[in-house]
């Protein structure tokens, strides 16, 4: 039977439209810092390891959180921009600097004075007969709300890039509650402008799915059964099946939009605004693999594709292909470029998962 309903001339006529949309990224930008190293041996003033970086080039800077959906569509050859806020410090340089080198509009981006720009610092580290892993991790982030200034500078950013793209991302990724980019007015803001475009708008959320009314969430299951109110951390079952389908039905009549929720190697599930479902298996990848920024990686293949006019089902598809690639670039946060994509569809047909 098969796995995927999207055929390789399909595939490959989607991925060659990509190129020619645009598509704006609204979010929190955060800077990710990997640091690469040996554990061999107890510090002499605490009772913690050492973590010994092999050289200079042992730590390795890249966008992350909303500025890793832009790299993930700038790699699916997206033109891409970016709205979002960095402080007027080191890593804000480095962020847009990166951003501005991989061919992102980084006109949208406001620099501010009173806030730092969110970091993730990720050690990887590995003694000399075991694998490298992730060891430690340092986050640095604002834990005060933008300043009414700030939050209308970017709805007016919005505003004009709304003009001119072809669909935008919304990426709220704040650890902080309450602390990003993607207030309440922008929200609101967003459901009328967006309903009024009928532009692709595709919505992310750690915590709020459910307050994204509008547009067509991208949450993974245990984000969906919790912004539906069915699940309880610590407390409630394993989420099954059921659960998902029951969590999606209950946000697609909260947001009014449709809605893909993502479930890792059992792949995606489509609801059509009216509550109609469509299970989107994936074929699940051997070997080692990293599951960090796989949401992003889906997001982003959904945007691009419904962009360049894919069917959702069809954009399901490409998505968990996508992942398929970025899961299995082990110690980074990985992307997917369409040769990748092309790639992977050919060994999914060759292991005979194909029609």
């Amino acid at each position: 039977m098969s796995l995927m309903s999207i055929d390789r001339d399909t595939l490959s006529d989607v991925l060659a439209k990509i190129k020619d949309t645009k598509i704006c990224v609204v979010g929190d930008f955060y800077l990710d810092r990997y640091s690469l190293g040996i554990m061999e041996v107890i510090s002499r003033e605490a009772p913690i390891p050492i973590i010994r970086l092999k050289s200079q080039d042992s730590t390795r800077y890249l966008p992350g959180a909303a500025g890793n959906v832009a790299l993930n569509l700038a790699d699916l050859g997206a033109q891409v921009s970016a709205i979002g806020i960095v402080g007027h410090d080191h890593n804000g340089r480095i962020l847009t600097d990166i951003l501005q080198e991989r061919g992102i509009d980084t006109s949208g981006m406001v620099e501010v004075s009173d806030r730092l720009t969110g970091a993730f610092e990720k050690f990887y580290a590995s003694a000399y007969h075991s694998r490298v892993q992730q060891v430690a991790r340092v986050d640095t982030e604002s834990a005060k709300a933008i300043s009414s200034s700030q939050e209308q500078q970017i709805i007016d950013n919005i505003a004009a890039m709304l003009q001119v793209c072809d669909g935008l991302v919304v990426a709220d990724y704040a650890e902080i509650l309450g602390t990003g980019v993607v207030t309440d007015n922008v929200l609101a803001f967003l459901d009328k402008e967006i309903t009024a475009s009928g532009k692709v708008a595709i919505g992310d959320s750690r915590l709020r799915v459910d307050q994204f009314k509008g547009l067509t969430c991208v949450p993974n299951d245990y984000e969906a059964a919790m912004a539906a109110g069915i699940y309880q951390s610590h407390t409630s079952h394993e989420i099954g099946g059921e659960v998902v389908i029951e969590a999606g039905k209950i946000l697609v009549e909260k947001l009014h939009s449709d809605l893909f929720i993502t479930r890792g190697e059992k792949g995606i599930i489509f609801f059509d605004r009216q509550g109609a479902y469509t299970r989107v298996p994936t074929v699940p990848l051997d070997g080692e693999i990293d599951p960090t920024g796989a949401g992003d990686s889906v997001a982003s293949a959904i945007a691009a594709s419904l962009c360049a006019g894919a069917s959702p089902v069809h954009a399901a598809e490409i998505a968990n292909l996508a992942a398929r690639v970025s899961v299995g670039k082990v110690g980074i946060t990985g992307t997917a470029k369409p040769p990748e994509i092309l790639a992977t569809r050919q060994i999914i047909a060759d292991n005979g998962d194909d029609a």
